[in-house]
């Protein structure tokens, strides 16, 4: 029996992730309204929303790369401000750290051209000076197909800036979409890489006296320029996220 229950965790967490933010964000409402705090729910939505100008949050990312020919999961960690003004927009600033696993789709295709390279050059002569040249050429370039990575994986830290529309920043239930922009480094013993994206989100803020909540989905376009390679390569990225935020009086 208690293995069961288990096996259903592990397949309910894994393959409904939307659910699970839902249930979080559920028990948080809950907790919230709960007399353990010090303002009752009574007093929560009593009081006025206005005069936010300032807040900080913390966000949870969690999503895949759907890009043809890198796929893979996303996960990052942000704390950031928030600037509002006029009831309807609001400017983010914030710092993340990431962790993305990428694997390459396109690697069975590099063993074969690799091997036929190889294969190629092999069978061709090397009686002069610049057919010797020709076949060590040949060799290197099968080689580097036949030893790219399988997966790679960069640990980036990033600058986030934030620009969104919403719905009524005084409100208590306050939908929102926006764009945004990172741009990251990350760095190991073989490689030294920068990162660069846009991307388009949209939200939903439950606001108390002074904290708030919130769910976002994102939909983001972003380029790696890793020095062990030759030219960036692109991802699409899908990713879901929740987080809890303070306002400043």
């Amino acid at each position: 029996m208690h293995s069961g229950i288990i096996k259903f965790k592990k397949i309910f967490i894994k393959r409904s992730p939307l659910l699970v933010l839902i249930s979080i964000l559920t028990f948080s409402l809950f907790i919230f309204h709960s007399p353990l705090f010090s303002e009752t729910s009574e007093d929560l939505e009593s009081k006025p929303l206005k005069n936010k100008k300032l807040s900080a949050y913390f966000q949870y990312n969690s999503g895949k790369s759907v890009s043809t020919t890198e796929k893979g999961k996303i996960n990052d960690f942000k704390f950031a401000i928030e600037l509002y003004f006029l009831s309807h927009f609001s400017l983010g600033f914030g710092l993340s750290k990431s962790k993305i696993n990428l694997q390459d789709s396109t690697w069975n295709s590099n063993l074969i051209i690799g091997g036929l390279l190889i294969a190629s050059s092999a069978s061709k002569p090397a009686n002069t000076p610049q057919e010797q040249q020709d076949k060590k050429g040949s060799n290197l370039i099968g080689l580097i197909f036949l030893s790219g990575p399988t997966q790679y994986n960069y640990n980036p830290t990033n600058l986030n800036f934030d620009f969104n529309l919403h719905w009524n920043t005084e409100s208590f239930i306050d939908p929102y979409l926006g764009l945004g922009y990172q741009f990251g480094v990350a760095s190991n013993s073989e490689s030294f890489s920068t990162l660069t994206g846009w991307k388009a989100q949209g939200g939903v803020k439950i606001n108390f006296s002074s904290y708030y909540l919130f769910l976002q989905g994102e939909y983001q376009k972003v380029k790696i320029n890793d020095s062990f390679f030759i030219s960036p390569f692109n991802l699409t990225n899908k990713v879901m996220s929740f987080g809890i935020g303070y306002y400043f009086q």
